[in-house]
């Protein structure tokens, strides 16, 4: 049988499922299994008569486990749907205890152990969000640029010279020279400009060696640019903000503002466009009457 992505799980259909074991409930006559996989959770249900019953009672959280059985539909279980298992595959059982908790119930792990455990820590349910609205985020760009005509390029991360004025480099040894690892595609992006491109967009890392000690500064960053030609001015490149930012707002509502709210209690809001424009000279008026 092929597996079934929770999300995609119909009542009424055998199915396959994949994933963590996030919770087990165990009582007298059933043991209530909580399954976890990058789509969602669901309940599965492991009866008596089952003969894994004894087995999944000592199943640590957190094992891969493979579960096989009728989908059924139930109000009161989450999503309105739970699992009969009719098999029950132990894949990977994990280690107890975890050095550090996937569900954290009224305790907090410290940060620099989060970090050390960095794979568990991306198991929880909000950083997985994070990870999904982020690659949204790079979604909605490309639906917009790809929609207006620009052209996607790659440009060397490897070069040279400095790319960029103003901004440290990180020097390295090449083959008996001296090398430095991008801080902008700028340079390559006027290229383009130059060629006849007319529109490109590159999203890539760089990397900026500026010693600070803030929260706020990290050397390598993933940067979104654009370039455009034949522009009448300032209020062009505005418009093409303006459209690019409409697009990632709208794609992270339709795919996860549901999950947002849920999560973090936030309403995604697609902003209207056009947006209000005021000058520099506006600006520094209304701070000055604050």
């Amino acid at each position: 049988m092929n597996r079934t992505q929770i999300k995609d799980l119909k009542t009424g259909k055998k199915a396959l499922i994949l994933g963590f074991l996030q919770e087990t409930r165990a009582l007298s006559k059933v043991v209530f299994l909580i399954m976890r996989d990058v789509t969602g959770l669901v309940q599965c249900v492991v009866k008596d008569d089952n003969k894994f019953f004894d087995l999944v009672k000592k199943v640590n959280k957190e094992s891969v486990l493979a579960v096989n059985g009728g989908v059924k539909a139930n109000k009161q279980a989450m999503n309105g749907l739970e699992i009969i298992a009719d098999n029950v595959e132990i894949i990977n059982e994990a280690e107890t205890p975890l050095p550090i908790p996937v569900v954290e119930k009224g305790q907090t792990t410290g940060l620099s152990k989060r970090l050390d455990w960095r794979f568990l820590d991306l198991r929880k349910e909000n950083n997985l969000l994070i990870m999904k609205v982020s690659g949204a985020v790079e979604k909605g760009m490309r639906n917009y640029w790809e929609k207006n005509n620009f052209i996607e390029m790659h440009s060397p991360k490897l070069i040279g010279t400095a790319s960029e004025s103003g901004a440290e480099v990180f020097m390295l040894p090449y083959f008996g020279k001296e090398a430095f690892l991008a801080q902008s595609p700028q340079f390559y992006k006027q290229m383009a400009m130059s060629a006849g491109y007319e529109k490109v967009f590159e999203i890539g890392e760089v990397f900026r060696a500026e010693k600070s000690h803030t929260t706020r500064h990290v050397t390598e960053i993933t940067m979104c640019d654009m370039e455009l030609s034949f522009i009448e001015d300032h209020y062009d490149v505005m418009k093409e903000i303006e459209g690019l930012m409409v697009s990632v707002m709208k794609t992270v509502r339709d795919e996860f503002g549901k999950e947002i709210k849920n999560k973090f209690s936030i309403n995604v809001a697609v902003p209207e466009s056009p947006f209000p424009k005021i000058s520099f000279k506006e600006a520094q008026d209304i701070i000055a009457k604050k």
